[in-house]
């Protein structure tokens, strides 16, 4: 066994409370890249009576929140293409992200005539520009579809400034169209933005998994790796790949986890700057971290084969791990997979799922 991911999913469910009590609108909760690294097939209908939408990026994973008997509407937030099967349910709403999308949606022939039109407020990522959406509009109808929801992204949600010019071309592009029209374009940062933001609806991603989002919010994931091997290593011998050596004596722990079940592998194996916690001691990664095994400095700490090895958790933050190898906690939080077994606690009862 090498990582175990430990999800609270009594946390989770707190989360979606503390966000819906924030913004006070209908919250679809993203599940995309499952659920951040944590398990949608889980956390999906853990989070289904709390919540009135999931959004997801592509047919593969609605199918996937459908076979765990999602019933609610699952918003499929990129354009779609054909795919063997075609497999629609009536609670999937596909996107249009341009005008080419209407026609190829018509040809898949989705069971649900509901669509999403996504609007190119100033990323320049997906979306119609402002001054095509009345025409989408049209040719939506024409295609015999009708509009569920409009939105947009915000591409900087700390900048309050752009986020209100974002905010004003959305308005402005979109006041023709018909009032009950669902509107949402704030994901969890934007829970810190006025309540202008929050609309119909908002996007929660990150925040549901603890981050992002203020102090409202706390992380529901604890990631842990085995001790496989205590050793001394003296002063100049050299420890992993490399050219990595002891600069003094030290206790080295081997840990059951390594790059191929989500621990970083840092370009730079000279630096000691990456830490772990062994009985809540910050520890430094020496050497190169291999593919399956990672080495651990626990010089004078209190260690043996049983202490489990904290890669992420325990007030070390996905931020944290982030910081240290210079990336965002999206990606540390979506890099836990291939050999991982994920434990979910969930009012005192424990389920051990593996990712394979």
């Amino acid at each position: 066994m090498s990582l175990i991911a430990k999800i609270d999913c009594d946390r989770f469910i707190s989360n979606i409370k503390a966000i819906k009590s924030k913004v006070r609108t209908n919250i679809i909760a993203v599940v995309k890249a499952d659920a951040y690294g944590h398990g949608a097939s889980v956390l999906a209908p853990v989070a289904e009576p709390f919540i009135d939408g999931f959004a997801v990026i592509d047919r593969r994973e609605a199918t996937a929140l459908v076979k765990e008997g999602i019933t609610k509407p699952i918003h499929i937030l990129s354009p779609c293409e054909r795919v063997e099967g075609n497999f629609w349910t009536e609670n999937m709403i596909p996107t249009i992200c341009c005008l080419r999308d209407i026609e190829q949606l018509r040809k898949l022939k989705p069971l649900s005539r509901l669509v999403n039109l996504e609007i190119n407020t100033g990323m320049n990522r997906l979306g119609v520009a402002p001054s095509e959406v009345q025409q989408a509009y049209e040719r939506i109808l024409l295609a015999d579809f009708k509009l569920h929801s409009v939105f947009s992204h915000l591409y900087n949600a700390v900048d309050v400034k752009s986020s209100f010019e974002q905010l004003a071309i959305f308005h402005s592009s979109t006041a023709n169209l018909p009032k009950n029209i669902q509107k949402h374009i704030s994901a969890t940062a934007s829970v810190n933005l006025p309540e202008q933001f929050y609309l119909n609806a908002i996007r929660p991603g990150l925040g549901l998994y603890g981050y992002g989002a203020s102090d409202i919010v706390k992380p529901i994931m604890t990631v842990t790796a085995p001790i496989i091997k205590i050793f001394s290593v003296k002063k100049g011998e050299h420890i992993s790949y490399g050219n990595f050596t002891a600069d003094k004596d030290v206790l080295i722990a081997s840990i059951r986890a390594g790059y191929a079940d989500g621990i970083r592998r840092k370009e730079n194996p000279l630096s000691t700057n990456r830490k772990v916690k062994v009985n809540g001691v910050l520890c430094p990664i020496v050497g190169q971290v291999c593919m399956d095994i990672t080495m651990v400095d626990i010089t004078g700490v209190k260690a043996s084969y049983s202490t489990p090895v904290v890669i992420m958790g325990e007030g070390l933050s996905a931020e944290d791990v982030a910081r240290q190898v210079g990336t965002n906690s999206y990606e540390v939080l979506t890099s836990f997979k291939g050999r991982v077994v994920r434990e979910y606690v969930y009012n005192a009862h424990c389920t051990k799922i593996n990712v394979q």
